[in-house]
């Protein structure tokens, strides 16, 4: 997957202190006021001042928009890699899932899927993170936009399964695609909260 320098970055939540936070509406974020303003404009909310202490991000906006249409230009403009963090924000192991960038085999390829997410969850093993680059198809000429989504086990099972990435690759051009926060909700049938009603918001990629 090609890397592309981009204008801003949409999310799906926010860090409230150390606590992440799950928004059913998408935050964008900028090192621009000129491209917070125009997000504002398009999708609603204000630009905030943020922390920007490492440089990256100068201004937020908390959208009033669970669904944006974007623009995905060529099949190597979106990609799942496999990566470890550290704990210093720092990549600690990155690959395929099967094969890290040294050459080596990823420790956990060979492992049931149920006890790999364990792993990773404890910051032990990789787990999917899947990149996004895009236009707004509301206004292309802001440039380009990117999302991330980290421990993207789900998002990358519904791609594959949607044949997301075929359709993309037998494209004949840039393909409108639609980035939505789904709500979603269901009783478990096993584990801690058998019996309970879990509720998120999830991310979905559609044509």
């Amino acid at each position: 997957m090609r890397h592309w320098p981009t204008f801003g970055r949409l999310h799906g939540g926010y860090l409230h202190g150390k606590a992440p936070v799950s928004l059913d509406h998408w935050r964008v974020t900028t090192a621009s006021l000129g491209t917070a303003t125009s997000t504002a404009a398009l999708f609603g909310g204000r630009p905030q001042i943020v922390d920007a202490s490492d440089g990256t991000w100068s201004y937020e906006v908390f959208t009033e928009a669970a669904s944006i249409n974007v623009i995905v230009e060529t099949p190597d403009s979106i990609g799942t890699e496999f990566v470890l963090w550290g704990r210093d924000g720092k990549i600690a192991m990155r690959g395929d899932g099967y094969t890290l960038d040294d050459g080596s085999a990823d420790p956990d390829a060979e492992l049931p899927i149920a006890e790999r997410k364990e792993r990773a969850k404890k910051g032990l093993g990789t787990a999917p993170e899947t990149t996004v680059y895009f236009r707004l198809a509301d206004d292309p000429d802001l440039g380009i936009f990117k999302f991330i989504q980290r421990g993207a086990w789900n998002l990358e099972r519904n791609l594959a399964r949607d044949g997301f990435y075929d359709k993309l690759d037998n494209s004949d051009g840039p393909v409108l695609v639609e980035l939505k926060r789904e709500p979603v909700s269901f009783v478990a049938k096993q584990g801690p909260r058998a019996g309970q009603t879990v509720s998120f918001t999830q991310t979905e990629l559609k044509f």
